[in-house]
């Protein structure tokens, strides 16, 4: 009987999966950083409806070029518009709005809770059985979020930034939620058309609210643009072809554990750019929290889901 497992065994097929895998973490755990950088610029909500809008051009072209379906099968399309609102609006708009109060590391960490939030709200909502394992990991992960709440790492007494850490605890449910409702069916539409689809429709709800909401106009500039179209090109459709790739080179709870670098490198980099603290404390926070996402990701064999990470 051949292991179940993962890592590919042929070195160039090893370092191909790594560059891979390297380019996803890099991409998705760096844009925490430049999305801080931006806000002095605009509006957080105007920032995710551009974001939203201009990945899904750049994915509509993509699927024009492969000459695929744009649009998913007809049953599909409102069951994958209602997930969008959690899952692309819901995340997105909630994370930019609590990174305008809290640090881009910290912001991070908290959003790649999700998994953490996944795992009881599926029992719930869902029936999912849960392994022992992922209860192990789920207590490690919640002691490791609880300890990152203390006095010593966030000012209980400013009301900023526990809207800030709220609103983004919001967006991890979020996407947990959507994870959970995706789970409950069988799809039959391509990944790509998925994409297309809840980018598109999930782009509406943010475009709305950034209007209704509408504090200032947007201060152009190269490096705006710049971080406008890095998200478009690279954290989107760069990215998210990266990781169909790994799917196909390796498990997805492997591919999963090692996606949780994700909020480490964010956190690395914002400690670079804007000072974010390294304590000893914070780094046992932050090693509980990795062990436990690790121990709850690895223990779940899901189905296939839409790949979009925040």
């Amino acid at each position: 009987m051949k292991p179940s497992i993962a890592l590919p065994r042929d070195p160039w097929r090893a370092v191909l999966t790594a560059a891979y895998l390297g380019t996803v973490i890099l991409s998705w755990g760096s844009n925490y950083v430049l999305m801080k950088l931006a806000l002095p610029s605009i509006a957080p909500l105007a920032f995710a409806a551009i974001r939203v809008a201009g990945a899904g051009v750049v994915v509509a072209g993509l699927l024009a070029l492969a000459r695929r379906d744009f649009l998913p099968v007809p049953a599909e399309r409102l069951p994958l518009a209602a997930i969008a609102l959690l899952q692309v609006a819901g995340i997105l708009g909630l994370s930019i709005l609590g990174l305008r109060y809290v640090s881009a590391g910290r912001a991070a960490v908290l959003v790649y809770t999700m998994q953490l939030w996944a795992m009881p709200l599926g029992h719930w909502l869902v029936g999912d059985r849960v392994a022992p394992r992922q209860v192990i990991g789920g207590i490690i992960g919640f002691a490791g979020l609880a300890l990152y709440f203390n006095p010593a790492l966030i000012d209980w007494h400013d009301r900023r930034a526990l809207l800030g850490n709220g609103l983004l605890i919001l967006a991890a449910m979020s996407w947990a939620l959507g994870a959970c409702l995706y789970r409950r069916r069988t799809w039959r539409s391509g990944l790509w058309s998925q994409t297309f689809w809840q980018m598109a429709t999930g782009a509406i709800p943010l475009a709305l609210a950034a209007a209704a909401s509408w504090e200032r106009p947007i201060a152009w500039s190269a490096g705006l643009l710049a971080i406008f179209v890095f998200n478009w090109l690279i954290a989107t459709a760069l990215a998210y072809w990266c990781w169909t790739q790994v799917l196909t080179m390796m498990s997805a709870a492997t591919a999963g554990q090692v996606l949780m670098l994700t909020p480490m490198v964010g956190y690395v980099l914002s400690s670079v750019v804007f000072g974010d603290p390294l304590t000893p404390g914070v780094l046992i926070c932050l090693g509980l929290i990795l062990a436990g996402l690790t121990l709850t990701v690895g223990a779940k064999q899901e189905r296939k889901r839409h790949p979009a990470e925040p």
